[in-house]
């Protein structure tokens, strides 16, 4: 090897080696200027949706792609508390997201920007993969004999191949054989979600994992919702003087009062009334007997 060549190979080491510690020294800076890291997978992200998506969230947030070795060796280097955490989120093809807004609204928003795509030979099952009973639009003809070899019974209808139940054609994690995506894709079933996958983010030292951040906001309302009504009940039963149930304990009391004081024909202003129209009652009673 010449002298020449000998420095341009070492030259392009140092020059590569320069890059990747340039790449490392802005994720840290990034890491300590922001309130909220969030590590995400972009695997099976086609470009053109990576860029509609970034482009959706630049005004609040930064994306970072690089190498999961280069990030975690930033995130060693950045000395947060807690960060090193995040480490263990790092699958596919990380990356990673620096904003100040709320972790709960990006996941949020991200979950919103993606769409549905068919499943492709050996790509996991998300969820489980149910075909629908009803009618395909399908003649028969060979179509059965595939729908058959995936475990999919069927029947024809009105001249059209008809699923006869719901069929779990692949379980969650299940691996995707090449006979099983081409059926789906002739059935127009997209199950496989495709957008940026948030799987955590961190925040004053805490990490959210994906199942924290995935809130149902209505089942959330609902829970606050029957959790009130629930405190509200034994408050009421125990006799809790919270302000909330004062006034209802009050109208309970003297309803229970106004009940005693009936039976035992204590006259009040509230009993007067009712004990006088039963006194009468009873008078007529017995002047009809006598």
């Amino acid at each position: 090897m010449s002298s020449t060549e000998t420095y341009t190979a070492s030259s392009y080491t140092a020059k590569a080696a320069q890059a990747k510690k340039d790449v490392v020294a802005e994720l840290v800076d990034l890491m300590k200027s922001h309130k909220v890291i969030a590590a995400v997978d972009m695997m099976n992200l086609p470009a053109a949706q990576l860029q509609s998506i970034k482009a959706s969230i630049r005004s609040t947030v930064i994306s970072r792609m690089a190498k999961q070795r280069l990030i975690r060796i930033a995130i060693d280097q950045a000395g947060i508390e807690g960060l090193d955490k995040l480490k263990e989120k790092l699958t596919g093809m990380p990356a990673l997201l620096f904003t100040n807004d709320d972790p709960f609204l990006l996941y949020k928003k991200l979950s919103k920007s993606k769409t549905k795509a068919p499943m492709k030979a050996g790509q996991q099952a998300p969820e489980d993969i149910v075909v629908p009973a009803g009618p395909t639009s399908f003649t028969p003809g060979p179509m059965i004999s595939e729908l058959a070899s995936v475990g999919i019974k069927t029947k024809v209808d009105g001249g059209k191949i008809s699923v006869i139940k719901d069929t779990v054609v692949a379980k969650e994690g299940e691996v995707i054989d090449a006979k099983k995506a081409s059926v789906l894709s002739r059935l127009d079933i997209k199950p496989m979600p495709i957008g940026l996958n948030m799987t955590a983010a961190w925040e004053g030292g805490v990490i959210y994992a994906k199942s924290i951040l995935a809130v149902d906001e209505q089942e959330y309302l609902n829970n606050i919702k029957i959790g009130h009504l629930n405190a509200f009940a034994l408050a009421m039963h125990v006799g809790h003087p919270a302000p909330e149930v004062v006034r209802a304990n009050i109208t309970k009391a003297q309803r229970i009062s106004v009940g005693i004081a009936l039976h035992c024909a204590i006259p009040t202003k509230d009993t007067i009334g009712i004990l006088m129209a039963r006194a009468v009652a009873h008078a007529n009673a017995v002047n009809a007997h006598v």
